[in-house]
């Protein structure tokens, strides 16, 4: 995936007046690759529009403009851009209990606690998740987090397979959800894993 370039950041000026359009499309796109998990949550996977989208409400919030400030937030934003062969996404938790969707969430990150999430792909074939950081914002545990699913040859071949069972398992201390992947998520997934997303 090409990485953001400095270029492609609008003057404020000029970015106020595409915001609009933008976040619509954004959300847009959003919505388009959401997979619910039930009543846990849902995972949106993402992609470079949605990223860079990102990278401008930062620099615009924040109101930074200092050109090595802005680069430093570039080369973050890059970071998080999926490799070839990988998939990104973030994990919502919702529900009544912030305290249990948090605690899941740092099952989820612990290394050899058994507990994970990831796309089972039939014949034992998967795509483990994993989570890249176990954030807090403001003293309460973080609503989001950060998935990238490394995805070997065999198990890209057989994501590209439509024809082929897809689900994506949560499996979390009490947190345990089974939800296929199909249709237009699954082809736009797919294309990502081609390279042509």
């Amino acid at each position: 995936m090409e990485p953001i370039r400095i270029e492609e950041i609008l003057g404020a000026a000029i970015y106020e007046r595409l915001r609009r359009d933008l976040r619509r499309r954004v959300i847009e796109a959003r919505s388009r690759r959401r997979i619910r998990l039930g009543e846990a949550g849902s995972i949106v996977f993402e992609t470079r529009e949605t990223i860079l989208y990102q990278l401008k409400e930062t620099l615009r919030a924040e109101r930074i403009l200092d050109p090595e400030e802005i680069a430093r937030e570039i080369d973050a934003a890059n970071e998080q851009l999926p490799p070839p062969l990988c998939l990104v996404g973030i994990l919502y938790l919702e529900g009544a209990d912030p305290a249990r969707s948090g605690e899941a969430a740092a099952r989820l990150s612990g290394p050899g606690s058994g507990d994970r999430i990831g796309f089972d792909l039939g014949d034992g074939i998967e795509a483990p998740g994993r989570i890249l950081g176990q954030g807090e914002a403001g003293g309460r545990l973080a609503a989001a987090h950060r998935l990238r699913f490394p995805v070997t040859a065999p198990a890209a071949e057989r994501f590209r397979d439509l024809e082929a069972p897809a689900a994506i398992v949560l499996d979390a201390g009490e947190l345990r959800v089974r939800s296929p992947v199909e249709g237009e998520v699954r082809r736009l997934l797919r294309d990502d894993l081609s390279g042509s997303g």
